[in-house]
């Protein structure tokens, strides 16, 4: 079980407390409906990203298991078959499929997950691997995130908040980046 959980990358979930953002900067986190909701939200969305992360993972595995720190990881270890993986993609989808049907999210909400599974396959097959489109598809994710949760609030995300979440994205991003060019020795 654990090896399951370490190939979704459940580590990761924190990045998805940005779907309260809207909710508790409008002062509704004391609305019990609506923290009910952005819970099933947070589920969801967390579904989505251990299913890109999976995939992102599958798409690697030869490349990975050349990395010392990636190596490790379930599928280019060798400890879940791609076949495992690709059913709990399956499994993930569907129970991302039956938690939408539960908050009856509207339509813009479930194409702000959609758009977020989008552009990060976008970023698992290939790119990754263009300068600056990287970081920009990073940056959407954080942003989707934010936007997610305001639909399945039905708040209006402040322009504050997308341009406080939106820079601090792309500093994320820049500095994800950076960081990996220093470790290779490449300059920026």
């Amino acid at each position: 079980m654990i090896k399951y959980l370490k190939m979704m990358r459940v580590q990761h979930y924190v990045k998805n407390v940005l779907i309260f953002f809207p909710c508790f900067f409008a002062g509704e986190m004391g609305n019990s409906v609506l923290l009910k909701k952005n819970l099933y939200a947070f589920i969801t969305f967390s579904f989505a990203t251990s299913i890109i992360y999976i995939i992102n993972d599958i798409q690697d595995k030869e490349r990975d298991k050349l990395h010392p720190i990636k190596k490790m990881r379930p599928i280019a270890s060798g400890q879940i078959s791609v076949k495992k993986a690709i059913a709990a993609v399956i499994i993930l989808f569907f129970s991302m499929s039956v938690l939408v049907a539960i908050v009856k999210m509207d339509i813009t909400a479930i194409g702000c997950c959609f758009l977020y599974i989008f552009i990060n396959l976008l970023y698992s097959f290939g790119g990754k691997n263009i300068p600056v489109f990287d970081v920009a598809l990073l940056g959407a994710g954080y942003l989707l995130r934010v936007l997610f949760g305001g639909y399945v609030s039905n708040i209006q995300v402040s322009s504050w908040l997308f341009l406080t979440v939106m820079c601090i994205s792309f500093y994320l991003g820049l500095g994800k980046r950076y960081g990996e060019l220093k470790k290779q020795g490449g300059g920026i």
